[in-house]
């Protein structure tokens, strides 16, 4: 609606509303209110302007008289707003709008031109509290663009206790804890875990010649080749806030055995052991805030993480069985006495939680592990060829990359 039609359509009607007063036939003002009252249904602020404009035109002209007095003053407000908020005060609100938005002020003159005088003869318009009698009191008129509704400027309910309130930021928001989020967790989760090179080196004892792990001469060989093993783990968590947790695992690795040749030249010896390792870690993980905005959607529910943790492993090598073929044409074969390592353990890893319940998530991450000392243990073997020799201890590491998948559940 351009300014030339608010104006006009606002001056015309107050004229032959003021026109139809001098004419003194009776008014009914109740009658005139419930034609009016029908606009009050209307969701669209805009549409409820228009339906109050037109129904009250057409009843200054049908009813004469003192309708002007009521009605006939909204219509000579120039703002649209000022114009709704007048119409909605006399008029009897039968169905309230849902969440009708407010209609958006539109200054029709510049801000410091004064307003049209009203027509000669026409009566000022009734302020808001003159209602006529008999007329429904009805609630206020909506506050004016720019100021808040009094629906939405109710206070909003206070955080939950120790909750991050929504000024904090950073660290604060991180290491606050949410009570309505905290809780225990149970997880469990499989794997595949890859090792890495172990470096397993002997150390020759006193006053003997031992090198490359068992036999030969000394020539600083080594074993590296572990292979791979499946993983089983299962923990209790407790998560503190909705990026922070934590949790204690124990994963059981069955699967990881040496096979590997040392470096003894020309003649290299092979050697096999399994390798079982049990390891207990204290972790923590932070789960990143993720906005996807307009494209979250079922992807709302995934959350990256990172973690990292602390232990111990318990890591028992089995005795490490050799062959070697001599220069001689013959086969030397023998065991070394195997041992069991206890030393620390660390992880860092970082992975995709996925919800596919409000308290079950499904867990997929990776790992670095590495989880200490694998050993054998110093004394003597009985070598087929040579006999009895003194053999010291070899040491090296068990590293490994690891994959799991797994279940989170909040109890």
């Amino acid at each position: 609606m351009s300014k030339f039609s608010h104006t006009t359509g606002g001056m015309f009607a107050a004229v032959i509303c003021a026109a139809l007063t001098a004419t003194g036939a009776p008014v009914q003002a109740q009658g005139s209110a419930e034609a009016l009252a029908q606009c009050a249904p209307e969701r669209a602020a805009a549409t409820r302007l228009a339906c109050f404009e037109r129904a009250a035109f057409i009843e200054a002209a049908a009813r004469f008289g003192s309708i002007h007095n009521v009605f006939g003053g909204c219509m000579a407000r120039l703002r649209e707003t000022d114009r709704l908020a007048c119409f909605e005060t006399q008029t009897p609100r039968i169905v309230q709008p849902a969440a009708a938005p407010p209609l958006p002020a539109v200054t029709l003159r510049p801000a410091q031109e004064p307003q049209a005088a009203r027509p000669p003869g026409a009566a000022p318009a009734a302020p808001p509290s003159a209602a006529p009698s008999g007329m429904a009191r009805t609630a206020p008129p909506p506050p004016r663009t720019g100021q808040p509704s009094p629906r939405t400027a109710q206070a909003l309910p206070a955080p939950a206790d120790g909750a991050a309130r929504a000024g904090d930021s950073g660290w604060l928001a991180t290491l606050g804890r949410d009570a309505a989020a905290s809780g225990l967790y149970l997880r469990g989760q499989l794997g595949y875990a890859a090792g890495l090179d172990a470096d397993i080196k002997d150390t020759p004892p006193s006053g003997t010649v031992i090198a490359c792990l068992a036999r030969g001469t000394r020539c600083g060989g080594e074993l590296d080749d572990v292979g791979s093993s499946v993983t089983f783990g299962a923990g209790l968590g407790y998560r503190w806030n909705r990026q922070v947790r934590f949790d204690v695992t124990l994963d059981y690795r069955p699967g990881f055995a040496v096979d590997d040749s040392d470096q003894a030249t020309p003649f290299a010896a092979n050697y096999k052991g399994d390798i079982t390792s049990l390891v207990t870690l204290v972790n923590a993980y932070w789960d990143l805030p993720v906005d996807l905005g307009q494209y979250a959607g079922w992807l709302g529910r995934v959350r990256p993480w990172v973690g990292l943790g602390l232990g111990v492993a318990r890591n028992e090598l089995d005795d490490l069985s050799y062959s070697q073929r001599l220069a001689s044409g013959a086969t030397a074969r023998g065991r070394l006495p195997g041992s069991t390592a206890t030393s620390f353990a660390w992880q860092a890893g970082l992975g995709l939680g996925i919800e596919l319940l409000p308290q079950l998530t499904l867990d997929f991450g990776y790992r670095y592990l590495d989880a200490g000392d694998i050993k054998t243990k110093a004394g003597r073997l009985t070598d087929s060829v040579a006999g009895v020799l003194p053999v010291g201890e070899a040491k090296g590491e068990l590293k490994s990359h690891e994959f799991q998948v797994g279940l989170r559940y909040q109890l």
